[in-house]
């Protein structure tokens, strides 16, 4: 179990990131379970009311007014800053991550890494 928030309690949730995630993973309220893998603001909005993160991302979700209402009150925003990696010795380092891992315009995931994955979340 996570700490619970008053949900009424909360104004606005604002996220700053870097340019990929704002462009790809703000997108508005998702009506699928593969869209909504991909939505930000669906699941941070999910991660608040669930009280198990493990029992986040069900199909009842898309019905839940509660996560409606929350979705409604997150703004993703892009932070020019973090486009750029600074090093210690003043060097950058930038990175374009175009797709997300497991994305089907990226190689695939191996059957061997979904089944760990799946091990992993398994063991409750």
């Amino acid at each position: 179990m996570k700490p619970r928030v008053p949900l009424g309690q909360i104004d606005a949730i604002e996220v700053y990131s870097f340019k990929e995630f704002v462009d790809t993973l703000d997108s508005p309220f998702p009506t699928n379970l593969i869209d909504a893998q991909f939505n930000a603001r669906f699941l941070i909005a999910s991660a608040f009311v669930a009280d198990d993160l493990n029992d986040a991302l069900r199909e009842p979700d898309f019905a839940s007014p509660a996560i409606r209402a929350l979705f409604a009150k997150i703004r993703v925003h892009h932070e020019p800053a973090f486009d750029v990696q600074h090093r210690a010795d003043g060097s950058r380092h930038e990175t374009l991550l175009a797709e997300p891992l497991g994305s089907h315009r990226r190689a695939p995931i191996s059957p061997e890494a979904t089944r760990a994955k799946f091990n992993r979340r398994s063991r409750r």
